[in-house]
């Protein structure tokens, strides 16, 4: 016993003997391996799991317990127990038949390398050829002539479908490979719902609180991308990195994940076909319970044909607000945004902010930028419309 209590004691005092100076080096000259240095982004700490539920949570939960309170959330298998026609549809013969002629652009890489040009080719050759080369289709669904079609097969989700949530969707987007695809380290100016079609995802998450971290080493503002090599992270290169807590969700097909907006996340598709769609939409700190009240929140989809995806006036009409929607701006804010944002719009300030200020407090609330009556705005103010269109406004800059 004495023996095995002077060996502990010995190595003990090695160790000690060895602890790190300041500079990040040992005593004996050597450096420091910092954890997860040259292995895959995330491990260098244990993730968290993302929350887990088996259907969508309705729109006034979804806003106040997800959306509002920024927080990533996974619905296992539910395309598999509702209407989503896509989930059986969508096979390569189907595609072949109803899109094969049209052209698409595919990214030449598996990993993704925002440098590389897009491939400019038919579905029907893509489909010959995704499973040999790397390829990976990236693409919106209103690119195709048939997108009408295409869209028949995609149903929104419950989480959308009242509360001025319904007008917010913006697009749906295709995501195809046979599989061993990774992103980049990204966020999105958008909420997202991600739905897998086919295959199994794995996602990391770096909450956006964590804004100082990721960005702090080799990040691009413009296209909201980190330099980072995601297969083997050089710690000493973005020491920062380690900082961070990550989640960690892994989908299977039927599952959706909803990814908050601006949360920075990094994708890997295993091996074998991958397919997935997502929705964007814009966010809001804004939910309309009385637009809920009247509402059948009992199926879990609906044909997405019901909602005026990327088309509606009050997508504009948010992007056109949104860098003024706090709980209260004043007249000051307001045209200060304005004058910053879109300095095209500055000849609608005065008379547009009477019209928005329903109670003469000389300040905007939320409620009263989202109770507005955008086609009465846009009647008064014609010019309002050409005004959005010229300032050519982009999710980039919300």
């Amino acid at each position: 016993m004495k023996a095995v209590t002077f060996c502990w004691f010995v190595n003990v005092l090695i160790l000690l003997d060895t602890t790190t100076c300041s500079n990040g080096e040992k005593k004996d000259g050597s450096t420091i391996t910092p954890p997860g240095h040259n292995l895959p982004f995330g491990s260098h700490t244990t993730p968290f799991e993302v929350p887990v539920v088996d259907k969508f949570p309705t729109p006034n939960v979804f806003f106040e317990e997800y959306m509002h309170k920024s927080r990533p959330l996974v619905i296992r298998s539910i395309l598999n127990l509702t209407t989503f026609p896509a989930v059986v549809k969508w096979t390569d013969d189907f595609f072949r038949k109803e899109v094969g002629e049209e052209y698409i652009d595919a990214e030449p890489a598996r990993k993704e390398n925002r440098n590389l040009t897009p491939e400019q080719m038919t579905m029907r050759s893509f489909l010959q050829q995704y499973a040999d080369r790397e390829l990976y289709l990236v693409s919106g669904i209103d690119v195709f002539r048939a997108k009408d079609k295409l869209k028949d097969d995609l149903y929104v989700p419950r989480s959308l479908h009242c509360g001025g949530l319904q007008y917010l969707i913006e697009s749906l987007v295709m995501w195809f490979s046979s599989g061993g695809t990774k992103s980049v380290l990204h966020n999105d100016d958008y909420e997202n719902f991600n739905c897998v079609l086919d295959g199994t995802k794995e996602l990391i998450f770096v909450d956006t609180k964590h804004r100082e971290q990721v960005q702090a080493d080799g990040y691009h503002e413009d296209g909201s991308y980190s330099d980072v090599d995601v297969d083997k992270v050089d710690m000493h290169k973005f020491p920062r990195l380690g900082e961070v807590p990550v989640y960690k969700a892994v989908l299977h097909k039927g599952d959706c994940l909803y990814i908050p907006y601006q949360w920075y996340h990094q994708v890997n598709s295993p091996g074998g076909r991958s397919l997935a769609i997502n929705f964007w939409f814009l966010p809001t700190r804004w939910f309309n319970t009385s637009d809920c009240q009247n509402k059948d929140l009992q199926h879990q989809t609906q044909p997405s044909s019901k909602f005026g995806i990327g088309q509606n006036q009050i997508q504009a009409w948010n992007k056109f607000t949104w860098s003024f929607q706090e709980k209260e701006t004043s007249k000051a804010k307001y045209k200060e945004a304005i004058s910053t944002d879109f300095p095209k719009s500055q000849f609608l300030q005065d008379e547009l902010f009477k019209d928005l200020d329903k109670d003469g407090s000389l300040s905007l609330s939320v409620e009263e930028l989202y109770n507005v009556d955008i086609n009465k705005i846009l009647q008064k103010y014609p010019s309002l419309d050409a005004a959005l269109t010229a300032e050519d406004i982009t999710h980039d800059e919300l």
